[in-house]
């Protein structure tokens, strides 16, 4: 809700972005079909001067899709992911190399307490290494209303999809921007 150029290009990605999946679905219902997503909700998070728009598509099976849309009012532009992680004090590549950690780590512990407890090492490598595929800075994140960045990472499933998305918190604070002032307005780094 603003009319600068920023708020323009982001309400129109979104809108391309979410009447290709709304538009195909009403093609299946005109058409007699099942649908394949049968909704398309949102939730609204704000930060400061922070918003952010967390879209979320589910498809059969408990599969989930979700879309992310950031937008700065103090500045007046859409925020990108490397926004957001620099923001939050991490580079692109350590992001990287957490997601792929935290893929392992969750793999293992559940590969473990599953009935029939998954050993080997090779098979294990074999599920991460589909989800460590997925590990990118283009993954859905945002902004929450706590100041804190939320993720939604792939982790691997044993059984049904190959991958689900999970929701996690990486807890890094507000990061300082070369000046020293902090990158929102009232805000302290301790978190």
């Amino acid at each position: 809700n603003a009319n600068s150029e920023g708020a323009k290009g982001l309400n129109k990605r979104m809108e391309d972005e979410l009447s290709e999946i709304i538009d195909e679905e009403a093609a299946n219902m005109s058409g007699g079909y099942s649908l394949i997503r049968n909704s398309v909700t949102y939730e609204v998070f704000e930060y400061g001067d922070i918003t952010a728009v967390v879209v979320t598509v589910p498809y059969p099976n408990d599969c989930m899709d979700y879309m992310t849309y950031t937008y700065d009012f103090k500045n007046n532009k859409a925020m990108t992911n490397a926004d957001l992680l620099a923001m939050s004090g991490m580079t692109e590549e350590g992001f990287v190399a957490e997601v792929c950690r935290l893929q392992e780590e969750d793999f293992i512990e559940m590969a473990a307490n599953w009935p029939n407890p998954m050993t080997d090492q090779e098979m294990i490598n074999e599920y991460v290494a589909v989800v460590n595929a997925y590990a990118s800075v283009e993954l859905p994140m945002y902004i929450d209303e706590t100041g804190r960045l939320q993720v939604y990472i792939p982790f691997a499933s044993i059984a049904g999809a190959d991958w689900y998305y999970q929701l996690r918190d990486f807890p890094v604070g507000v990061a300082e921007n070369t000046t020293g002032d902090t990158l929102i307005d009232g805000e302290s780094e301790e978190q």
